[in-house]
This record gives structure tokens, sequence and C-alpha cells, in this order.
């Protein structure tokens, strides 16, 4: 089953109305964590927890970035402060562009 169809089945099970598709909810449809933060978007994960870091920014802003690395989670699950320089840039192209509700 490719990427986007188990998020999109995920979020047809999970989404009753759009509030359900706020930062708030989302983490609990993906059983992440979200630490708000003023310096740059990331991925951890730290002591079998999910931690997505969100740079404060406009509302739709955080909400993409909130997508973009949650598809570091679902496809490539490497700690990227820990890998080379080299083979992050080789691996972002690979991730995906998942459809954001405007």
């Amino acid at each position: 089953m490719r990427i986007e169809e188990k998020i999109n089945e995920i979020v047809n099970i999970c989404v009753v109305d759009r509030l359900d598709l706020s930062i708030e909810h989302l983490p609990d449809m993906f059983d992440v964590h979200v630490m708000f933060n003023h310096k740059k978007d990331l991925y951890v994960h730290k002591k079998g927890i999910d931690i997505i870091g969100l740079r404060f920014d406009k509302r739709f802003e955080m909400y993409k970035s909130f997508w973009h690395e949650l598809e570091h989670i679902l496809l490539h699950y490497t700690d990227q402060r820990v890998m080379p320089d080299d083979f992050n840039e080789c691996r972002k192209p690979k991730v995906i562009s998942l459809p954001y509700s405007s």
C-alpha cells in the first residue's frame, strides 16, 4: 500500500470535521508528540517516543511542516542529527508531498 493511501485511510477514520485537522489534534492521530520552538522544524526519536518539533510560524506553515516531519517518520525512520550531511541531503528528495487542506 502506498504511503498516501495509508495516510488517507487514517485521516478518513479519524477526521469528523475540519477541527480534527488542527495541529492540536494531528499528533494524537499519529501517536507523536509535538514541541513548539523558535528555531527550526525537526523530528527526533528519543526513548521510544516520536517527537516533531515545529517552529512558531503562520498556522498553515506549521501545518505543512507537521506533515513534512511526519513523512520523515513514516518513510525513512532515521535520526538526522547523527547521519552525515551528504546522507541527509540524498534522502530529502525521497520525501513525498502529502496533499494539504487549504
